[in-house]
C-alpha cells in the first residue's frame, strides 16, 4: 500500500511538531525563506509526496469541520507512523458514532443524523484514518432513530447493524420506546437487507455488538423494566429502572435469542438519577470467558462473566475501575493486548453533578495479560471547553475504536462540542519515563471549573509554565491545575517550583483518577499530598523531588536533594498514581498568588 500522507489539521498544536512549525515560520519570514521552503516542497514531490490537498470532486475531507482544504494552499506533511501521542484528526459526525475496520481495507464510521432527519444510517470511510470521504447513505431506517448504533463485520464478510427506532408502548419507560432493530449486508450483496425488529421496548444506548470465536453474534444492552419506573416504597432495594439483557444469534442474524438471565445492580440511592445497570460492553478473553463491564451510578464499573458463550451470566460485582456514570469500551489489538477506554473521573464537592464525576477527559489503559493487570490510564481525549452551565450530553464519553494496519488506534468519541476522531500509538500509553519538560506544555494542564480563577502563562524562552490568580479569584476555593501521567505504583517526579507574588504555599496532591480543577475537595480524596511553604527567600527555582512506593504506602519529599518530609498513603491505589494536582490552599487570602513549574519529569 506504500506510505500514506496526512495533513495536520488546525486543531493540532504545531509546536509539538518542530518540522511543521519551522517550515511555517520559514515560509512566512521572507523571500529567501519562501524559496527555501519551495525547494524543500519540490524535493518531497520528487520523492512521490504531494504537498497540497488533492481533493477530486471535493470528496476528501481533512479538516475538523469535514470540509476540504483550499486546494491553492500547500501544507507540510506528516506520515501516520509519526503519530505517537493522541492527535485530533477531525470532528466526529454526531454523538455516539461507531467505527469499524473492514476486510476490504477501509475504516468506516457509522452514524445517524440527530438532530436532523434521523431516518438514514450514514457513513464516512477512509483508507488511512486521516482522509475521510463525504457522508454517504448506507440504508433507509424504518422510522425515526436515536444516535445509537453498532456495526460489526463477521468472519464471512457480512456486515451486521443494530439501531433504535422511536415508538410508544407499555413495555418502555413512561410510555416511551426505543425498539431495537437489526439488518445486514452479505459480502456479495450491494444493498442492505430490509431491517427487522428484534426487541420491543425501551433500549438504552447500544455500546456492544461482537462476533465470538464460535461465530455467534452477541449484543448486550440496558432495557427498561416498566414496573420499576418509580422509586420503590419503604426499605426495598432499588435496582433502578433498567436491567441488562443479552441477545445472541447462531445463524448469522436470522433468529435472535435472549440469555437465560438478566443482570441487575442496586443503585446508589443518594444520586439524583436511578438508571440502574446500563450500557454494558463485552470482550471475549483468550480462555473464551466473556467479560462484561457495566455503567453504574456508584463510582465504579461493575463486571459480570459468562463461561458458556453468553447464555448465562454471573451476578454483577464491582470492578477495580473507577468511573463516572459513563460507559466503557474494549478493543482487542492484533498482537493480543487488550485496550480499555473509560472515563476515570470523580467529582467530590458535588456528587450529583453531571454524569456523577464528569466526562471532561477520556482515559485508555493497556493490558498484556488479558485483563489481569493494566498500565497507562492516560488521557486520550479532553473536552474542548469549560462550560459549566451547558445542558444536555457533553464531554468525551461513548468511545468506539479500531486498530490500523500499522498498529495505531483510531478512536471516535465524545458528545456535543467534544466529539472527535483521534489517532494515537498505544505504546504512548505505557511510557516508562515521561521526558523532562513534557509537563511544561500548557495544553497538558487542565483547569476545568477554574478557567476564570487560574490563568496559564507559558514562556518558551524559560521553558516554564506559570499559574496566576485570575480575575474571579475566590479564596474559599482550592484552585488547582491538573496533569495526567502514566500510572506508576512506585515512581519519582522531579520539578522546579517558583513562588510568585509572595505566594506562601503550594499544595501538591497525587491521586489515581481525574477530578476537575474546580473540585474544591478533590485533594482531600487524594492518595497523598504535600504542602510546600515558601521559606526560601530570593531563590527563584526550588528543586523538588517526590518519591512514592505503593507497596510500602509511603511518599517522600526532597528539596534541594534533602529529604524534608514523609507521609503515608490514605488508601492503596489499584493501578498506581496517574495524576498531579498543584495549587494553593483555600486559606491563602492573597489574591495575587502564583507559582511556576519547569524542568519536570516522571520516572
Amino acid at each position: 500500500m506504500g506510505k500514506l500522507k496526512i495533513f495536520l489539521p488546525e486543531c493540532v498544536n504545531a509546536s509539538k511538531y518542530p518540522a511543521y512549525y519551522s517550515s511555517k515560520t520559514l515560509f512566512n519570514r521572507n523571500l529567501i525563506g519562501k524559496l527555501l521552503f519551495s525547494a524543500l516542497l519540490f524535493f518531497f514531490i520528487l520523492n512521490g509526496l504531494h504537498g497540497k490537498c488533492n481533493c477530486p470532486d471535493k470528496n476528501i475531507i481533512r479538516t475538523p469541520d469535514f470540509s476540504c482544504h483550499d486546494e491553492t494552499e500547500a501544507f507540510p506533511e506528516i506520515f501516520p507512523e509519526a503519530i505517537y501521542n493522541p492527535v485530533k484528526i477531525c470532528n466526529a459526525p454526531v454523538n455516539e458514532s461507531t467505527i469499524i475496520a473492514t476486510s476490504a481495507g477501509q475504516y468506516k464510521i457509522f452514524f445517524i443524523y440527530n438532530p436532523g432527519d434521523a431516518d438514514k444510517m450514514m457513513s464516512v470511510s477512509s483508507l488511512n484514518g486521516i482522509e475521510w470521504s463525504t457522508p454517504e447513505k448506507e440504508f433507509e431506517l424504518p422510522g425515526i432513530a436515536y444516535y445509537a448504533n453498532q456495526v460489526v463485520e463477521s468472519n464471512d464478510g457480512t456486515l451486521h447493524s443494530v439501531f433504535h427506532i422511536r415508538d410508544e408502548g407499555k413495555n418502555g419507560y413512561n410510555g416511551r420506546h426505543y425498539n431495537l432493530w437489526y439488518t445486514r449486508k452479505v459480502r456479495e450483496a450491494s444493498e442492505w437487507e430490509p431491517p427487522k425488529e428484534i426487541y420491543n421496548g425501551y433500549v438504552g444506548s447500544i455500546r456492544n455488538f461482537i462476533e465470538l470465536k464460535s461465530g455467534r453474534l452477541l449484543m448486550s444492552f440496558g432495557k427498561a423494566v416498566p414496573e420499576r419506573s418509580k422509586k420503590p416504597d419503604g426499605n426495598s432495594k432499588d435496582y433502578g429502572w433498567n436491567e441488562i439483557m443479552i441477545l445472541y444469534s447462531d445463524d448469522n442474524g436470522d433468529k435472535w435469542h435472549a440469555a437465560n438471565n438478566t443482570l441487575n445492580i442496586e443503585i446508589d440511592p443518594d444520586k439524583t438519577t436511578r438508571y440502574g445497570a446500563v450500557e454494558p460492553v463485552i470482550v471475549q478473553l483468550k480462555n473464551d470467558v466473556l467479560w462484561m463491564l457495566i455503567r453504574t451510578n456508584k463510582g465504579v464499573l461493575y463486571q459480570s462473566f459468562s463461561d458458556n458463550n453468553g447464555e448465562t451470566w454471573t451476578v454483577p460485582i464491582p470492578s477495580k475501575f473507577t468511573s463516572s456514570d459513563s460507559p466503557a469500551q474494549f478493543l482487542r489489538l492484533k498482537d493480543g493486548r487488550l485496550l480499555l477506554f473509560f472515563n476515570m473521573n470523580q467529582r467530590w464537592d458535588d456528587p450529583n453533578s453531571y454524569a456523577f464525576g464528569g466526562r471532561e477527559v477520556l482515559h485508555a489503559a493497556l493490558s498484556y495479560d488479558d485483563g489481569k493487570s493494566w498500565k497507562g490510564f492516560r488521557e486520550v481525549l479532553r473536552a474542548t471547553a469549560d462550560k459549566r452551565e451547558i445542558r444536555g450530553d457533553r464531554g468525551t464519553a461513548y468511545p468506539s475504536a479500531v486498530e490500523t494496519n500499522d498498529g495505531k488506534v483510531i478512536l471516535v468519541s465524545g458528545q456535543g462540542e467534544s466529539k472527535f476522531v483521534v489517532m494515537f500509538d498505544p505504546e504512548w500509553l505505557i511510557e516508562v519515563n515521561v521526558p523532562e519538560n513534557s509537563m511544561i506544555d500548557p495544553d497538558e494542564w487542565t483547569v476545568y471549573g477554574s478557567g476564570d480563577i487560574i490563568h496559564k502563562e507559558y514562556s518558551e524562552k524559560e521553558q516554564k509554565i506559570r499559574f496566576l490568580a485570575g480575575s474571579a479569584m475566590d479564596s474559599r476555593l482550592n484552585p488547582e491545575v491538573v496533569w495526567n501521567f502514566p500510572a506508576l505504583a512506585s515512581g519519582e517526579m522531579i520539578m522546579e517550583i517558583e513562588f510568585i507574588n509572595e505566594c506562601p504555599d503550594v499544595n501538591l496532591s497525587f491521586t489515581d483518577h481525574f477530578s476537575i480543577s474546580g473540585d474544591s475537595v478533590a485533594s482531600e480524596h487524594s492518595v497523598f499530598q504535600f504542602v510546600l511553604a515558601n521559606v526560601y527567600g530570593e531563590a527563584k527555582n526550588i528543586p523538588v523531588r517526590i518519591k512514592w512506593n505503593s507497596d510500602k504506602q509511603i511518599a517522600e519529599l526532597f528539596i534541594f536533594d534533602k529529604k524534608v518530609s514523609e507521609t503515608g498513603f490514605t488508601r492503596i491505589p489499584e493501578f498506581g498514581l496517574n495524576y498531579l494536582r498543584a495549587g494553593v490552599p483555600a486559606s491563602i487570602d492573597n489574591m495575587k498568588w502564583g507559582f511556576g513549574l519547569r524542568t519536570v519529569a516522571v520516572k
